[in-house]
């Protein structure tokens, strides 16, 4: 009896099925940091990017590290960080750092220690081995002369036949070259005045006009009154005396040499300039006199119209 239950209890073990074992879980991401140049050997004055990758667990933030105060050989030009790279498993913290070489020689990056803050506040400590670096020169590249220059070799004296025509030729190609500066200088002169006169009239009309709306607006919008003289005066300065006033700031032009045709009116430019300009910025800007700024610019413009004979 005995021996038939053993039996039947052996069948059952055998016949029942195994037990599965539990599935397995992908052990949690620890926080890692590794340093890369771009290029690590460059030559004097060349610009290396060094890119720090941390990978953390999610919702872990990396606090920033520090650039070192002084690294032989190089200019530390900035520290940029980039996007972070989020998925389920893991983030990539990325920061980038540019450097220009400066000095010839082997030098390194020195081990950095990181910070990376988890949900619950507590701090990780994360070590980036230090990373070497050289700078090399570029005179392999462009060696020295070792040896002067030979001394030219001398040209060969012209036949003797030809050298008449030679000097006739030059002489002809000059006459007919002062003959065509001549032609040119009397058709200029003729031209010039109908010119200087045509492009006088509409610089002073787009002048009169800018400051007339202007000081229509200067109530409602002292700043965009002033704004609008101040390039209409611009535009006429440049115009009337050939001076480049418009792609130029009020300091600039107070710098520079003034036109030879504009040196007794120049203060009075720059003058109203200030004054539009303490109208223009804010926030210092004080709109309380723009509309007699923009008369005073009016009234330049007809003080600074040339001679009746000379339009």
């Amino acid at each position: 009896m005995a021996a038939a239950l053993a039996a039947l209890l052996l069948t059952l073990t055998a016949c029942s099925p195994a037990a599965e074992p539990p599935p397995a879980r992908p052990a949690p991401p620890m926080a890692r940091g590794a340093l890369v140049f771009e290029p690590p050997i460059l030559a004097v004055g060349q610009v290396t990017h060094a890119t720090l990758a941390v990978t953390t667990p999610p919702d872990h933030t990396l606090r920033l590290p520090e650039p070192p105060a002084e690294l032989p050989g190089f200019w530390v030009l900035g520290v940029e960080p980039l996007p972070v790279q989020r998925s389920n498993a893991r983030w990539v913290h990325r920061v980038r750092v540019r450097l220009r070489a400066r000095a010839v020689g082997p030098s390194a990056w020195p081990e950095s220690r990181l910070e990376v803050e988890a949900p619950d506040g507590s701090l990780q400590e994360i070590v980036v081995a230090e990373q070497p670096l050289e700078v090399v020169s570029v005179l392999a590249e462009a060696p020295d002369r070792m040896a002067p220059f030979g001394y030219a070799a001398p040209e060969p004296p012209p036949a003797v036949g030809a050298s008449w025509i030679s000097a006739l030729g030059g002489a002809a190609v000059a006459l007919a070259a002062v003959a065509l500066v001549a032609l040119v200088r009397r058709r200029r002169a003729r031209v010039e005045p109908e010119a200087r006169g045509a492009a006088r009239a509409p610089a002073r009309a787009a002048a009169r006009a800018g400051c007339a709306a202007a000081a229509a607006r200067a109530e409602d919008d002292p700043a965009g009154a002033a704004d609008a003289a101040a390039h209409a005066l611009r535009r006429y300065v440049e115009r009337r005396f050939a001076a480049q006033t418009v792609a130029r700031t009020t300091p600039e032009l107070a710098a520079a040499t003034p036109p030879f045709g504009a040196r007794s009116s120049w203060p009075a430019f720059l003058a109203l300039l200030e004054r539009l300009d303490a109208a223009r910025f804010p926030p210092d800007a004080d709109p309380s006199d723009v509309g007699a700024t923009v008369q005073q610019a009016l009234a330049f413009v007809d003080e600074t119209e040339p001679p009746e004979e000379l339009r």
